[in-house]
Parts: structure tokens; C-alpha cells; sequence
């Protein structure tokens, strides 16, 4: 069986009536000129009876135009037909399946059964994540196939508890991203940049005394938009020393696609508040055909550099939705150049002239610029909310304080009034108790 649909393989397993024939002007045709006489199609009949002559082809309606439609497109619809056709209804639903499952994708097919038993992320085992980029190509959201959204504090804890290479976390998908396993290309690459990193910033801290360091995979949370909250580890990366961000980025494709590589760039230039404003996006390519010197390795080939450009964006130009624009072209080789397996390094200096030195300096140069006002801006900030809110403090505790004194004096003249009410109470007492005696006095006189 095979993914590819539309090709002379696909083609075999497809009754005739619905195999693509010539015409005599060079058309094509879904149809054969003459259909076949009927031929039954018993109840127990095996895939092999479904690939004989249908009596009726079924009405395509518009669907097929051999001379409009590509041969993918004409094909998948012609199947879907062949699925839906009266006497393919009456096969069994083994044979039904098995038509089906014949052009399923290989890699879909291969994850759904890796990731059989796979529910959450609690269950997805080291093992299970190894063999998933042994086996994809590119990257792959998890959360297409079996497991539900993970939220960042989940794929938190499962990353500090497994420790695994490219394992991104999408909050926007809210789920796992996973990249295939990289080759040694792509990993002296890797090295190769870095190594040039480093001569930059140690240039540039001979000149300017700015502290630099270079990462390998270091992940870095995104801060803006819909990449916020996003766990990425690019390939290589410049970072401040008081930044918690990249200031310059590197990301090589090897096996991840064009279109993986573009969104890796903008998640960099516009995930991260201005302070990544240099994104290099390398992308490599096999050209094809073998190398004949015997005494190099089987995976030896030719490969090339192909429009490999360094992305940046103005902070003028931070609208929303964001639009990445290209820019310079830092290098570029046409087919032909020689393997990268044996003896790269070599090969890649030869190479490495060709890269902008200068403008990356000074785009660094720029970076490190506008990333010192932004952080003077924030300190600044930081500095006048600080004093704001001291003031704030001190403008509570003096209310506190006169409120205590307030209460203190109110307390002072309730227990004044207190003993003042008591006393006339008493005193009050004493004379109706003096006043009762008087009474008393005299009744006592009258009686003698």
C-alpha cells in the first residue's frame, strides 16, 4: 500500500473503469472506451474481485474533468465514487476497510500506533516521545491524533521530569509539539553558527564591554500575542545578560518545512515584546543524486544552502496581524555543492565568507540599542511606580495613624463620659439614700 495518490502504484489498485486512459488528441480520460460486460460482485469476494470491471461506472457528474483537475484531486474523487457505487455497497465490510485503508498516510498511520494507550500527557512515557521522532518527519501536534489540550503548568512539569530535546509547547494549540530527530547536518550547522556567535560577541564585548552569551536549545517562554505563554528552544541564540529573551535567533530547517521555518521566524519577532529582532532562518535542502566517491559513507549526497536569509522586523512595523517581510539575502548555493557529511566544517568556511559579518554586527549592535532604552524605559517605570506606590504606603499609614488617634480620643472621652455618668449616678444614690434616712427620722418622731 502507499500514501502517494495519483500515482502509477495508487492507479494499480483501482478497478480499470477508473484508471486513467489517453485519448487520441493526448487527453485523459477517467473512463475506458468500452465498458466491460457485468461482472458480479459476490458477498464473499476478497479485495482482489473489487479491482474487476464495473458494468456502470458511476455519474461523476463534474467532479472529474481530466483536462481541468490534477490526477490527485481526480483520483480522490473517483474513490470516493467507487465507495459510494451500488455494488461496491454490497461487498463486505472487510473489503470496504481495506479500500479505505489503502491510501491511508504512512506517518498518520505509524503515530496512531505509537500513541495506542497514550490519553494525557501523564501517559506519554519517554519511549513513546523517542519513538515518535524516530519516526515523523518534521514536527508534529499531538493533540491532532489522541491527546487532549495540555495546559503550560502539565507540559511544565513533564518536560522538568523527562528532560527531552526538541519538545516545544504551543499555548495557542495548547498542546505538544514534537520535532523530528535531527541528523548530523543539521547539528554541524548548528555548531558552525555558533562558533561564528561567539566571535561576534566576543568582538563586540572587546569593543563596547556588553556581556553576551550564546545558548544551544535553551527554551524561552513567549511573552506577546498569540504565541504568549508559548515554550520554544530555538537552535541557537544571543542573549543579554539581564534579559530573560533572545536578542538574535537561529533556526535551521532540515527536515521541518518552509512553512514551519516562516512561522518559527515570526513566533521569535513577534512573540517576545521587541526584543528578539533578529531571527537568522537557514533552510536546508537535498538536491538529489549520489556522491561516486566510494570511500564516503552511504548517507553522503548533495545538499545545498538554498535562500537561506536573515528575518528582521522595524519596531515601526508591530501591527496586528503581524506580516513578516524578508530580509537580506545572507547566502546562497546553486546544485552541485559537494556532500556536507565528510569533512563539513571545511566546507562550510569556505561558505561562511559569504555571510554578512558586518550587518549582523550591527544589527546586534542595533538590538542591544533599542533592547537597553526599552529596559531604561521599564526600569524608569518600574522606578516611578515604586515611588508611587511608597507614597501610597506612607499616605496609608499616616490615615492609620490619625485614625488611631481619632479612635483613641473618642476612646478616651467615652470612658470620661463613663465615669462622669457613673459618678452622678452615685451621688444620685447617696442623696436618695440620705433622703431616706431623713424620712425615716421623722417618722420615728412623730411615733414617740
Amino acid at each position: 500500500m502507499t500514501s502517494v495518490i495519483g500515482d502509477t502504484r495508487t492507479l494499480s489498485y483501482l478497478p480499470p473503469t477508473l484508471r486513467l486512459s489517453n485519448r487520441g488528441n493526448g487527453q485523459q480520460s477517467s473512463h475506458a472506451s468500452r465498458a466491460p460486460p457485468p461482472t458480479p460482485v459476490k458477498p464473499q469476494s476478497t479485495f482482489k474481485s473489487i479491482r474487476k470491471r464495473i458494468p456502470y461506472a458511476p455519474p461523476f457528474g463534474t467532479k472529474t474533468d481530466p483536462t481541468s483537475e490534477s490526477s490527485d484531486k481526480l483520483i480522490k474523487t473517483d474513490r470516493a465514487a467507487l465507495l459510494n457505487h451500488d455494488q461496491c455497497k454490497q461487498a463486505t465490510a472487510k473489503t470496504k476497510e481495506l479500500l479505505q485503508v489503502h491510501s491511508m498516510d504512512p506517518q498518520q498511520d505509524a503515530i496512531n500506533r505509537i500513541l495506542t494507550g497514550v490519553e494525557s500527557i501523564q501517559t506519554l512515557t519517554r519511549e513513546t516521545v523517542e519513538a515518535l521522532q524516530n519516526t515523523i518527519v518534521g514536527r508534529v501536534a499531538i493533540n491532532k491524533f489522541k491527546m487532549p489540550k495540555v495546559q503550560q503548568e502539565e507540559f511544565t512539569i513533564w518536560s522538568n521530569k523527562h528532560d527531552l530535546c526538541g519538545i516545544e509547547y504551543d499555548a495557542h494549540l495548547e498542546s505538544i509539539i514534537i520535532k523530528a530527530r535531527q541528523g548530523p547536518v543539521h547539528g554541524e550547522t548548528i555548531d558552525a553558527i555558533r562558533d561564528w556567535f561567539r566571535k561576534i560577541i566576543g568582538k563586540v564585548h572587546q569593543e563596547d564591554g556588553v556581556n553576551l552569551k550564546t545558548y544551544q536549545h535553551k527554551t524561552f517562554c513567549l511573552t506577546s500575542g498569540k504565541y504568549r505563554g508559548s515554550l520554544k528552544a530555538p537552535d541557537s541564540s544571543i542573549e543579554d545578560d539581564e534579559s530573560f529573551l533572545p536578542l538574535i535567533v537561529l533556526e535551521v530547517a532540515f527536515s521541518t518545512t518552509r512553512k514551519d521555518l516562516l512561522e518559527d521566524a515570526k513566533a521569535w519577532l513577534y512573540g517576545t515584546d521587541n526584543i528578539t529582532e533578529l531571527v537568522i532562518a537557514i533552510d536546508i535542502k537535498e538536491q538529489g543524486g549520489k556522491n561516486n566517491n566510494d570511500t564516503d559513507n552511504k548517507e553522503d549526497s548533495f545538499w545545498a544552502y538554498q535562500t537561506q536569509r536573515f528575518f528582521n522586523v522595524s519596531r515601526l512595523m508591530m501591527p496586528s496581524p503581524p506580516i513578516l517581510s524578508d530580509g537580506t539575502r545572507i547566502m546562497e548555493t546553486g546544485q552541485g555543492t559537494q556532500s556536507l557529511s565528510k569533512n563539513f566544517r571545511l566546507k562550510f568556511c569556505e561558505l561562511e565568507d559569504k555571510l554578512p559579518l558586518e550587518a549582523l554586527e550591527r544589527q546586534l549592535r542595533d538590538s542591544l540599542k533599542n533592547y537597553r532604552k526599552d529596559r531604561a524605559l521599564i526600569q524608569a517605570c518600574k522606578r516611578r511606580k515604586a515611588l508611587e506606590e511608597e507614597a501610597e504606603v506612607r499616605r496609608k499609614q499616616k490615615e492609620d495613624r490619625k485614625r488611631k488617634q481619632q479612635d483613641h480620643q473618642e476612646s478616651a472621652q467615652t470612658v470620661r463620659a463613663e465615669k462622669a455618668e457613673k459618678r452622678q449616678k452615685r451621688e444620685e444614690e447617696e442623696e436618695d439614700l440620705i433622703a431616706q434616712k431623713g424620712r425615716r427620722g421623722q417618722k420615728m418622731g412623730k411615733f414617740y
